[in-house]
């Protein structure tokens, strides 16, 4: 069975890091019966599968392969079998999966960040505009049922009608009014989401125009306003109920006690620290039909080492599991089916100091420069396998921004003409700070961060014997396990 025929890909988030081998139970008895109310099944997704959602796991604890298993909760199921199903998980019954790490496993939506939500807030909460894979703006899920650019510094947004919460609740304006000002916080922004230190500094602050309707307002002109709000571009800016938060103690201890209210498509029950998540299918999840859950539970399994999860996989105890390239063999020898990634981007450039006309990346030829240095066809081949991937681009601007062109193509790796650019803008001396991602979503993201920094060092040993290097690769500011992390650059003579 496909992980991405489970449901259709409704959250972008990650759409532009493509990085994750999902490793599956080959499908079988297409005559299984599902004991869920019918539904029809989601096309298949063209994006990354962790775009789609985090998986769930069906056994209990002990599957991280501690000494000793702990108690599960009533929810979670009996012993895994011994032997691989030969159909993978049942549709209406209960989807297992394990995945790497659950990151920080801070319960606060807006302060954790997407590493967490790879097994919380990616399936039991929403953002607050959906899009379709190819970035277009959506109302088929998220809360806005339209919005507006009133002009460049004022932004409606108006919330979709009879949309409930977990907890019955209807979404109204002011639940609009409280995310978009929490993001702003000095708090938020101290966080693990990726998107709030921008957000912070241009919010000014919001308005209700009526019950469903409301207003944001900006310091300044900013045209991407519709590249952070939604999850584009890896923000990850989710939105929840704000009577969950401050009915209950405006704290992470507070909301979790009172059982994680949000408005996916499933709604999160329980959760043992460090060990599993338990998710439940959302019956009146407001969204197309297409994007409802098809499954009964999900338990989502920390598993942190890869070569217990490929087990765990074989003899069933999971029915998913996310894994590094390196072991495609053995999933193969095991008689399991690699299920991506189907497509791979080399993530690099986001480069912010643009905006800034005295700054050298505000200059085409450098940016372009900075793209050429990569190799990006290398770092995929010396991931994964022959075969496994093809190049997946996926533009950081969407179809309503002004910049958006589809027919732009990757720049490929021209070292020597990369230098010449530098000469010839008089770049050779700026420095940049190169940031990567170090997703729990995609174990190999890790891996390509520390291929593509080493590409500037390579590109200034290429100058003639006696010159400088045109580009040199500083010291890493930030340890890898951090869910951001930041190189110096000194691009020089």
């Amino acid at each position: 069975m496909s992980y991405r025929s489970i449901l259709k890909g409704r959250y972008a988030l990650f759409a532009p890091l493509m990085v994750l081998l999902l490793v599956a139970m080959a499908c079988g008895d297409a005559d299984a019966e599902p004991t869920m109310a019918p539904a029809t099944m989601a096309p298949e997704a063209t994006m990354a599968p962790e775009a789609t959602m985090a998986p769930e796991a069906t056994m209990a604890p002990e599957a991280t392969m501690a000494a000793e298993p702990t108690a599960v909760p009533t929810a979670a199921p009996t012993a895994a079998p011994t032997t691989p199903s030969v159909s993978g998980p049942r549709l209406g019954a209960k989807l297992t999966v394990a995945i790497n790490s659950f990151d920080n496993e801070i319960m606060d939506p807006h302060y954790a960040g997407k590493n967490v939500g790879m097994f919380s807030f990616n399936h039991a909460h929403d953002f607050m505009i959906g899009v379709e894979v190819d970035n277009t703006l959506s109302n088929a899920w998220g809360w806005a049922d339209s919005w507006e650019q009133v002009d460049g510094s004022t932004w409606d947004i108006d919330i979709r009608k009879g949309m409930l919460d977990h907890d019955g609740v209807e979404i109204m304006a002011e639940d609009g009014i409280w995310n978009v000002t929490r993001w702003a916080s000095e708090e938020i922004a101290g966080g693990y989401n990726a998107v709030s230190g921008g957000w912070r500094n241009i919010f000014k602050d919001a308005e209700a125009l009526d019950s469903h309707k409301f207003r944001i307002n900006l310091l300044q002109d900013y045209a991407f306003v519709f590249n952070i709000i939604p999850p584009i571009g890896g923000a990850d800016m989710y939105v929840f109920p704000k009577h969950s938060w401050v009915d209950n103690g405006s704290n992470a201890e507070g909301w979790e006690e009172a059982g994680y209210t949000g408005t996916g498509f499933v709604d999160m029950v329980d959760r043992k620290l460090g060990q599993w998540a338990l998710h439940e299918r959302f019956d009146d999840y407001y969204g197309d039909e297409e994007f409802h859950f098809k499954f009964r539970e999900m338990e989502i399994l920390l598993s942190a080492e890869e070569a217990p999860r490929l087990a765990q996989v074989a003899t069933g105890a999971v029915d998913i599991a996310n894994m590094s390239g390196p072991y495609v063999e053995e999933i193969r020898a095991a008689g399991l089916t690699v299920d991506g990634p189907k497509a791979v981007d080399v993530v690099y450039l986001g480069i912010y100091q643009t905006f800034d006309p005295g700054h050298c990346t505000n200059k085409l030829n450098v940016r372009k420069a900075m793209n050429l240095a990569v190799d990006a066809e290398a770092i995929r081949a010396g991931i994964w396998p022959p075969g496994l991937v093809l190049p997946g681009i996926t533009a950081f601007t969407s179809p309503q921004d002004e910049s958006w062109n589809p027919t732009l193509t990757p720049y490929g790796y021209d070292p020597e003409e990369a230098k010449r650019l530098l000469a010839e803008e008089g770049c050779e001396g700026f420095r940049f700070d190169a940031y990567g991602y170090d997703f729990a979503a995609g174990p190999e993201m890790a891996d390509m961060v520390d291929a593509i920094v080493t590409y500037p060092h390579r590109l200034g040993r290429q100058l003639p014997e006696g010159k400088e290097p045109g580009l040199q690769l500083g010291r890493r500011a930030c340890l890898r396990r951090r869910p951001l992390a930041a190189w110096r650059t000194e691009l020089r003579r």
